[in-house]
């Protein structure tokens, strides 16, 4: 039989052991009792000094080693992870065990003593390896996770592209694959990276600023979401808008508004409100674009008539619309006033009425947005018969003298209307 395949078939052995005491404890004989997770939350809440003996137990059970050496039950986690970043072969290990480990913060709590650096190198390292899908679903939460706590951290902390910029592409590998919920891990990833780094946005745009516009067409609502809101990060580098306007975004964009084309589905405000932001920036940088706004109004007042049962829009996409048109507004063009005027205004005012807008802020911006009007006696007729007069009274409460400029100079213009 030969002594090196005698040592082989006991190293392979030995691991398959390991897999049948996992299979044990992870519900294979006490079901949803006691199961893996259960383990790792009763060792996380020992003392240190008592920690030694069951975390040799899990480590065996995840069998992390080279796959055709013996399992070493001496070296440490953070020693067999770099020796795994510096590979001179494949590591092995069991695949359910390491998605437990990672769901449970295994890992980082482990290496926490460690290079500061080791587990984002480990993460990186493991999703460009792995081929595993539920291993590669485990890395992006992980990874999700790790720059939302940055950020409750501290709101100025940015992510330093040297240390991210190898996981990039294996994101986006995922991104542009098969999986859906795979690929929308991977978008939400790629969005937090891009949030604060402009070094990060511009590699992204370069490597997969084609991918993102194709997942414009996907199907699935949450994928859809992070694809838009990875695509108005990449806009905040003004470069960037004219390149995605030059691949034909837009016409993308706006096929996004016309709805999902399958009957009885429609896309959330969320997706809707992104869409308009997109929009609104594409056209505040692009000057010669603003005739989309009147091209396209149809379109956009047919979200106020959505025909989905009990539907109401919300108070941030009205808002976000309004912001829209507030750039057609200023051009101080009549006829686009008018079409505007007719066509959106009377939406706006009946959610005015109907106190859809809560906040001061959020107030301040539609009256802004009637403000626009106040040249235009037809619509400031409009507005008195709505009873906005009466609106903007109550608002201003016992001391209108002291309401806000704007909001007198409004209240007298709609009052003095006959």
């Amino acid at each position: 039989y030969g002594k090196k395949n005698k040592e082989e078939g006991g190293i392979n052995w030995k691991f398959k052991i390991a897999r049948y005491f996992a299979y044990c404890v992870d519900g294979g004989l006490l079901s949803f009792y006691f199961n893996l997770s259960s383990l790792i939350e009763a060792y996380m809440s020992f003392p240190d000094k008592e920690k030694d003996t069951l975390n040799k137990i899990i480590q065996f059970l995840l069998h992390f080693k080279p796959e055709k050496e013996p399992y070493n039950d001496t070296a440490s986690l953070a020693t067999k992870i770099y020796d795994m970043l510096h590979p001179s072969e494949r590591f092995v290990y069991n695949q359910r065990v390491m998605v437990t480990l990672l769901a449970t913060d295994y890992f980082k709590k482990e290496l926490a003593f460690s290079d500061k650096n080791i587990y984002s190198k480990f993460l990186m390292h493991m999703l460009e390896k792995t081929d595993n899908p539920f291993v590669k679903t485990a890395i992006c939460t992980q990874i999700i996770q790790d720059q939302e706590e940055k950020k409750a951290a501290s709101s100025s902390v940015d992510v330093n592209f040297s240390e991210v910029k190898t996981i990039i592409k294996p994101l986006l590998y995922l991104y542009q694959g098969d999986n859906i919920k795979l690929a929308t891990l991977a978008a939400i990833a790629l969005s937090n990276l891009c949030a604060k780094s402009r070094e990060v946005k511009q590699f992204v745009m370069a490597e997969g600023g084609d991918i993102i516009l194709a997942r414009l067409e996907a199907r699935d609502e949450d994928l859809l979401l992070y694809s838009l809101q990875l695509l108005e990060y990449l806009m905040t580098v003004s470069q960037n808008i004219s390149l995605f306007v030059a691949k034909d975004a837009i016409s993308k964009v706006i096929k996004i508004l016309e709805g999902s084309g399958i009957v009885g589905v429609w896309y959330s405000d969320k997706v809707l409100t992104i869409v308009v932001q997109i929009l609104r920036v594409i056209i505040s940088n692009m000057e010669e674009y603003k005739k989309l706004l009147n091209d396209h109004i149809d379109l956009i007042v047919g979200i106020f008539n959505c025909k989905k049962p009990g539907y109401k829009i919300s108070d941030q996409l009205a808002i976000e619309i309004m912001n829209l048109y507030l750039l057609k507004l200023m051009d101080k063009d009549n006829l686009g006033i008018q079409t505007i005027g007719q066509k959106l205004l009377p939406h706006i005012l009946q959610l005015f009425k109907e106190d859809l807008f809560k906040t001061k802020d959020s107030i301040d911006k539609v009256l802004t947005f009637f403000y626009g009007f106040k040249n235009s006696e037809e619509m400031i007729k409009l507005m008195k018969e709505a009873g906005i007069d009466a609106k903007l009274k109550e608002l201003s409460g016992d001391h209108p003298k002291k309401a806000p400029a704007l909001r007198q100079e409004l209240l007298r213009d709609v009052s003095n209307n006959t």
